[in-house]
């Protein structure tokens, strides 16, 4: 084995000639030797697309049809990324543009951080299209690769070299994607025209990225129910007196509560002490601990920052103990309240963060959901005044 003068890898475009090497014959990157699996050949589709067959049975505000149908104008010239408030159904405001692509036999890709969510989200679409091949790619799903609309995890994307004409990826800023260059080098070739990016929150490295690359910027700061996003409640005291009050609220409630702790650690002690459930991302059971929670009306969870996207529960409220630990930077925090009053069915639920001290990560979350406010504000009585 030798290093030997590679422009670029093929699969991650790694430049490094330190990691690139050659061994009997085949070429090979340190830099993504991790990641396993093969690109399949064969081109495996649907039984062709017919509007007919599509069984959409949700209704688009004017604010999501308007977001809509610029996506569908933007994507013919450029990337996209789409900037929207938790809750403001950004999977609703895809559904156009998959149908324009199904109807113009173009195939799809949609990476999601979380396997959970590709497994729920595959299933939502299939009930859409009943006629398209969607398939689910992530651990334990990995015999059929090829269709239509492929979801899968971000990890996944290493077997989709140039298989996709458009690659969604939500959740960009997520960990693992996020601050992860070799995921993301991957991702880049994985389409051949265009890519979109989703999500309520967008780190520094990334934004800068979206601006350099000249991605179209679409933003939707209002919510289906036209109802603005509640804005957290911080108690900024000393941790027994919050763990007090935390407890009285809990007590007291008619509705479900996750309560956010920073780490395994924390969780696992507040579980024996307090006998509540807990779901971390040690947890072997994590979607029958979801159902669990999902069925009682009155359950609490306490639960890592795991939980912190890409789950809707009706009525419940999220309670941040130690909300200015450094594990909860600003965009996990306007993650976490945005678990609340999600979908058209929930009417109970707000966002608690219980502090000690002074914290920029909890001050740039208020500030931010304040100024999302506003926007829709703005947008909602010039709507109204038509």
């Amino acid at each position: 084995m030798f290093i030997i003068s590679m422009i670029s890898c093929e699969k991650c475009g790694n430049k490094d000639p330190r990691s690139l090497y050659q061994a009997y014959g085949h070429q090979i990157c340190k830099q993504c030797l991790r990641f396993s699996g093969a690109v399949y050949a064969e081109d495996v589709r649907g039984f062709g697309y017919e509007e007919s067959q599509t069984r959409i049975d949700v209704s688009l505000t004017v604010f999501q049809q308007d977001i809509a149908d610029r996506i569908c104008k933007a994507i013919m010239k450029s990337s996209v990324f789409l900037e929207a408030v938790c809750g403001a159904g950004k999977t609703e405001m895809l559904l156009p543009f998959l149908k324009q692509c199904f109807a113009g036999n173009q195939k799809v890709g949609w990476a999601i951080p979380r396997r959970q969510v590709v497994l729920e989200l595959a299933q939502r679409l299939q009930r859409y299209f009943p006629a398209m091949k969607i398939v689910a790619v992530c651990e334990g799903f990995t015999q059929d690769l090829e269709g239509d609309l492929v979801l899968c995890t971000t990890h996944q994307l290493y077997r989709y070299r140039h298989q996709f004409d458009y690659l969604i990826i939500d959740e960009v800023d997520a960990f693992p994607f996020s601050n992860n260059p070799v995921l993301q080098a991957i991702s880049e070739f994985c389409y051949r025209k265009q890519v979109i990016y989703m999500s309520a929150t967008l780190d520094e490295g990334l934004r800068d990225k979206v601006n350099r690359s000249g991605f179209k910027h679409l933003y939707c700061p209002i919510r289906p129910t036209l109802e603005l996003m509640h804005e957290p409640k911080e108690y900024r005291l000393f941790c027994w007196v919050n763990f007090i009050l935390m407890l009285n609220y809990v007590r007291k409630r008619d509705h479900r509560v996750l309560v956010f702790v920073p780490t395994i650690e924390s969780a696992t002690r507040l579980s024996k002490w307090l006998r509540w459930p807990m779901i971390t991302s040690q947890s072997t059971d994590k979607q029958e601990r979801i159902d669990a929670f999902r069925a009682d009306p009155r359950a609490v969870l306490i639960s890592t920052t795991i939980l912190e996207r890409g789950v809707t529960f009706e009525n419940v409220s999220v309670l941040v103990f130690k909300a200015d630990h450094q594990v909860f930077n600003e965009a996990s925090l306007i993650q976490i309240a945005g678990r609340i009053r999600r979908g058209m069915q929930s009417t109970k639920g707000e966002a608690l963060f219980y502090t000690s001290s002074k914290q920029p990560a909890v001050i740039g979350c208020l500030t931010i959901l304040s100024m999302a406010n506003r926007s829709a504000s703005i947008a909602l009585a010039k709507f109204r005044q038509q």
